[in-house]
C-alpha cells in the first residue's frame, strides 16, 4: 500500500481530484516539466498487476502508464518521445488544519520509459513501462555454479542495469546447483522464477529498484496491522466461496514416461502447479517452501470498479466488502487506475469450483515487448550513483520535528510526511548517532554513530582502505564486469577465471600450468609464465580428468611417488585400485606395475610394448672396463636354469619364460652385478598395517654380454674340432 498522509486518506473519502505531475527527460538530455495544466482531463492511467488469469506465483510483473498531454498549439512536435524517461507523480492539494497549513502532498509513481511511438494531434498520447523492460533480453551469467539465489539475484540486476532492492529475501540463501539455459530464456523469466523461492513475485519499486515480495496471508490474524478495506464500489463481481490452497505440485519430465516424476507438497483439491528450471534436483524443497506460505490460505476472487483509489499496490493484502457490509479476505493482483475516472481492482485467482483440481501458474509469461529500448549493461556502481542523482533531484523535501531532551539538547528527526507519526521515512540525529529508517521509526537497520561505526546495505565506492574486512563472498571484476577472482566464505569455493594464483614459490595458472612447492631442482628457470627443470610437491594426488593420478612424495621419504592409470574408469565406476602403476620406491630404480584390485592385493604383471630400447653406452660414460672371459661367460650360462611360470597376481593363464631370481643370485660372483636388482613395494600385512616388502629382480639385459661370450667360447670349441678333423 502507497503510504500518505491521515489527511490525504481523510479528504480522499470525500473528494477524488487526484492530478498529475510529471519530469521528462529526453534521450538527448533535454528536460521537460509538466504541470496539471499540461494534462487532459481523461486518457491518464496507471496499470498495475500480473494480467494473468489466476493467483500470479513466479511473475515478473511490469507496471504501465499512459498520458495524454494539451497540445493545442503544436508545441509537443519537436519532441521525439520514444525512449524518454517520465518521473510521474500525483498530486492532492489538502486543506489547512489546526495543525497544518494548507498544502499539496506528492506521491511519487515511478520512472517510466516509453517504449511505443506517440501519438500526436490536437493531444499527445504517450504510453510508458517501468524498468523491468531491461530484463526483456536473452539471459546469460558469468558466474560459476552452485550459486546462492542472492548472488545470483545481485549478478542479474548488473547485467539489466537495474538496482536490486533487498537481497534478503525469502531463501535467498537457495543453492543454484545448475545454470538455467534456454533458447528463449530471458533475464525476466529467471527474476520470476527466484520470486517463485520467495513464494513470491517481482516487481520494480516506484523507486526503480527490482524487489522480490513474498505472499504473506499471516497478517490477517495479526493485530494491530493496518489493513485496506475496499467498499466503494460502482460494481462488484464476487466469488461465491473462498479459494482454499490446498497443496502445490511440480511435475519433472523424464526422456520415458515411466521416468516422470511427481513432488506434491498438501494434497489434491486446489492445486497450484509449477515449474522452475532453478531447483533442478531440489523439486521437493521447492514445493514443501511454497506450501508453508500458501496452503490452507483463504481468499475470495473478485473484480469491481472502485471510486478512484489511489493507494493500492500489486499483492496488498485487503478486506473486500460486499454491498451488504460483508468483508472477505483478499490479496490484489490487477490494479488500474485512472485519474479523474475510477480504478478496476481485481483478484485473478481462479475460483474452486472452475479449478477443479488443477491451477497452472504461467511463470512471468506477462512480457511488454520493448526490446529496442534495452540498453547496455552498466556496473552496478553506475547504476546505483545514477539513481542516487534521480533521487536528489526529483525527491520532496523533508519536515523537522525537534524533540527536547530534560537536558536541554534536542533530538532531531526529519520525515517525509508533515507529521512525525504518519511518516514511513525517518532520519534521527543524536549526539551519538544517526539512523535511518523506513518503517516509520520501527527499526533502525542504516545508520553511523561517533566512533565511525556504519552499518549499510551496499557500499560503492572508488577506494577501500581497511585493516581488516569480514565478508560472506569477495568479488573482483575487470573492467568490463567479468569475473577474476571470487571467494565464497558459505561454500569454501576460490575461483579465478583469468591470471595467475601465486602461493608461497608456486604458482596455479588458469592456463594450465602450476608449479606447488619448492623449486629444489638446479638451474630451474621461469619463462613465459611457467617454470621448467622443477620439482613439484603435492600434499594429495592431482587427478587428471580421473584417467591419471599423479602422487608426490609429499616432502617426505617415508612417501613414494607414484603415477597410477585408470583405463576405460570414471570416479564413480571405479573397478581397481589402479589398471597400471609407475612408480619409484628407492633411488635409482622405477617399477612399473599391473592392475591392482584393491588396497594390500598383489599387483598384476605388466606387459611394456616398445619398438626400440636403447642402453647409454657411449665410452666417454664409463670407467673401469673389464672385458669378460668367455670361457667363463659360457661356464656361467650352462649354470643358469630356464624356466616357464606364471604370475601368481595375473588372472589369466598367460605363461612367461625365463629365470627365477634365487636361482640366479647363488652363481653370480659379485654382488655388485647390475643383472640383480631388488625393488620395495607397499603391501598390507595382516595387522591391518601397510609396510614396504622387498622383492629381487634380474636385467635381462646384463645377460647379452656373457650370452656373446658363450656363443664365441663354443664357436672357438667347434672351429677347433674342425681343424683337428681336417688333420
Amino acid at each position: 500500500m502507497i503510504h500518505v498522509s491521515s489527511e490525504f486518506r481523510e479528504q480522499m473519502e470525500m473528494r477524488t481530484d487526484f492530478k498529475e505531475q510529471a519530469e521528462v527527460t529526453f534521450l538527448d538530455g533535454t528536460k521537460l516539466s509538466l504541470t496539471e495544466n499540461d494534462f487532459t482531463v481523461s486518457n491518464n492511467s496507471i496499470t498495475d498487476g500480473a494480467g494473468s488469469n489466476g493467483l500470479p506465483l513466479g511473475a515478473a510483473i511490469q507496471r504501465q502508464v499512459q498520458i495524454e498531454l494539451m497540445n493545442d498549439d503544436d508545441h509537443l512536435e519537436k519532441y521525439d518521445f520514444v525512449g524518454a524517461r517520465i518521473l510521474l507523480y500525483m498530486t492532492f492539494w489538502l486543506p489547512k488544519t489546526k495543525e497544518l497549513k494548507e498544502r499539496i502532498e506528492k506521491i511519487e509513481c515511478g520512472y517510466f520509459t516509453v517504449t511505443k511511438p506517440e501519438t500526436y494531434g490536437h493531444t499527445v498520447i504517450v504510453a510508458a513501462v517501468d524498468d523491468m523492460y531491461r530484463a526483456d533480453k536473452a539471459f546469460y551469467s558469468d558466474l560459476i555454479f552452485p550459486v546462492s539465489a542472492s548472488e545470483l539475484f545481485i549478478e542479474m540486476c548488473e547485467h539489466c542495469g537495474i538496482q536490486p532492492g533487498n537481497t534478503l529475501f525469502r531463501n535467498n540463501d537457495f543453492t543454484i546447483k545448475e545454470k538455467p539455459s534456454g533458447s528463449d530464456l530471458t533475464f525476466r523469466a529467471v527474476f520470476g522464477y527466484l520470486a517463485m523461492l520467495a513464494a513470491g513475485n517481482a516487481r520494480i519499486s516506484r523507486q526503480g529498484m527490482l524487489e522480490i515480495l513474498s505472499y504473506d496471508f499471516s497478517v490477517f490474524d495479526q493485530e494491530g496491522v493496518h489493513i485496506q478495506e475496499l467498499r466503494n464500489f460502482n460494481s462488484l463481481k464476487i466469488g461465491t466461496e473462498d479459494v482454499v490452497i490446498t497443496g502445490i505440485r511440480m511435475k519433472v519430465k523424464g526422456k520415458t514416461a515411466e521416468e516422470d516424476q511427481t513432488f506434491l507438497c498438501g494434497k489434491e483439491g486446489y492445486l497450484i502447479e509449477v515449474e522452475n528450471p532453478l531447483v533442478a534436483g531440489q523439486e521437493q524443497q521447492l514445493v514443501d517452501s511454497i506450501g508453508q506460505r500458501l496452503i490452507g490460505v483463504h481468499l475470495r476472487d473478485f473484480s469491481g470498479d472502485h471510486i478512484a483509489y489511489p493507494l493500492a499496490e500489486f499483492m496488498d493484502p485487503v478486506y473486500v466488502e460486499d454491498r451488504k457490509g460483508r468483508k472477505y479476505p483478499s490479496v490484489l493482483t490487477d490494479i488500474d487506475f485512472t485519474f479523474f475516472g475510477i480504478t478496476t481492482l481485481k483478484n485473478s485467482a481462479v475460483s474452486a469450483i472452475r479449478n477443479s483440481s488443477k491451477f497452472s501458474s504461467e511463470a512471468s509469461k506477462t512480457y511488454e515487448e520493448a526490446r529496442n529500448l534495452i540498453t547496455n549493461e552498466r556496473k552496478a556502481r553506475d547504476t546505483a550513483i545514477e539513481n542516487l542523482a534521480r533521487k536528489l533531484e526529483s525527491s520532496s523535501g523533508l519536515y523537522c520535528t525537534k524533540d527536547e531532551q530534560p537536558d536541554g539538547s534536542t533530538i532531531y528527526y526529519m520525515h517525509d510526511k508533515a507529521k512525525l507519526s504518519e511518516s514511513m521515512i525517518i532520519w534521527k540525529m543524536t549526539a551519538e548517532a544517526i539512523g535511518i529508517s523506513t518503517d516509520g521509526g520501527k527499526t533502525y537497520p542504516t545508520g553511523i554513530d561517533a566512533t565511525g561505526m556504519a552499518i549499510l546495505n551496499k557500499i560503492y565506492v572508488i577506494g577501500l582502505n581497511a585493516t581488516y574486512i569480514k565478508t560472506g563472498k569477495l568479488l573482483v571484476e575487470d573492467g568490463d564486469g567479468n569475473i577474476l577472482f571470487c571467494v565464497n566464505m558459505k561454500t569454501g569455493e576460490v575461483l579465478i577465471n583469468n591470471g595467475i594464483l601465486k602461493v608461497g614459490s608456486g604458482f596455479i595458472s588458469t592456463n594450465g600450468r602450476f608449479q606447488l612447492g619448492p623449486m629444489s631442482s638446479r638451474n630451474g628457470k621461469f619463462a613465459n609464465g611457467v617454470y621448467t627443470d622443477q620439482d613439484v610437491y603435492f600434499d594429495k594426488a592431482i587427478f587428471v580428468d580421473y584417467g591419471l593420478e599423479i602422487f608426490g612424495n609429499n616432502d617426505s621419504a617415508a612417501h613414494t611417488p607414484y603415477i597410477d592409470f585408470h583405463l576405460a574408469e570414471s570416479i564413480d565406476q571405479q573397478t581397481a585400485d589402479y589398471t597400471a602403476r609407475i612408480e619409484q620406491s628407492s633411488s635409482n630404480v622405477i617399477s612399473m606395475y599391473g592392475k591392482r584390485q584393491g588396497d594390500g592385493d598383489t599387483p598384476q604383471s605388466c606387459t611394456l610394448n616398445v619398438a626400440v630400447v636403447n642402453t647409454a653406452s657411449d665410452a666417454r660414460l664409463k670407467d673401469k672396463v673389464q672385458y669378460l672371459d668367455e670361457e667363463t661367460s659360457l661356464a656361467f650360462i650352462n649354470k643358469l636354469r630356464p624356466a616357464a611360470y606364471r604370475y601368481s597376481a595375473d588372472q589369466d593363464e598367460m605363461y612367461h619364460y625365463g629365470l627365477i631370481y634365487q636361482d640366479v643370485e647363488p652363481i653370480v660372483k659379485s654382488k655388485n652385478c647390475a643383472l640383480l636388482g631388488k625393488f620395495l613395494r607397499w603391501e598390507k600385512q595382516p595387522d591391518g598395517k601397510s609396510k614396504q616388502v622387498e622383492y629381487g629382480a634380474l636385467g635381462y639385459i646384463e645377460l647379452i654380454s656373457d650370452l656373446i661370450g658363450a656363443v664365441k667360447a663354443l664357436t672357438a670349441r667347434v672351429e677347433k674340432l674342425e681343424r683337428n678333423n681336417h688333420d
